[in-house]
């Protein structure tokens, strides 16, 4: 929720704008249409009304599937498979086998070390590898209302 102006901004989910009291049922085809394309909708309210729609695809480069085969074949992915449903109690319906929350957290947190490490690993062997760019404007930018 934000500010702009004199208008009350809200860009979220659906569960968002409902508790926000904004109606989004009209735009559900749309919405569909795009989820079903593979984007990621993220609806726009303004003073309590429906705005828009933020849709955004996140589309995998052409060396995306030659980074997993490597990652496989370096056995990446290994620490993750295992830990991750161990730690978040899988095993505690069948074996009655439950991490304490401590190790649980340290666990997961082992986790994002290693998927750190493993991509430093790929693009150091100079394998294809992802990039990421945070990009935060430094000025306020103007919202045009319609």
């Amino acid at each position: 929720m934000a500010r702009v102006d004199s208008n009350r901004l809200a860009i979220g989910n659906a569960k968002m704008m409902a508790r926000e009291g904004t109606a989004v049922a009209e735009v559900q085809p749309e919405v569909s249409r795009l989820s079903g394309e593979g984007k990621t909708v993220t609806y726009v309210a303004a003073d309590g009304k429906l705005a828009g729609l933020i849709a955004l695809a996140d589309n995998p480069k052409a060396t995306s599937g030659e980074t997993v085969r490597a990652g496989h074949a370096l056995g990446l992915q290994a620490y993750n498979i295992i830990t991750i449903p161990i730690a978040a109690g899988i095993l505690y319906s069948s074996l009655r086998i439950l991490l304490r929350p401590e190790w649980a957290a340290l666990a997961m947190a082992a986790s994002t070390i290693t998927v750190t490490i493993n991509a430093l690993a790929l693009k150091w062997a100079g394998l294809p590898h992802a990039e990421t760019a945070v990009v935060a404007p430094q000025t306020p930018v103007p919202v045009a209302m319609a």
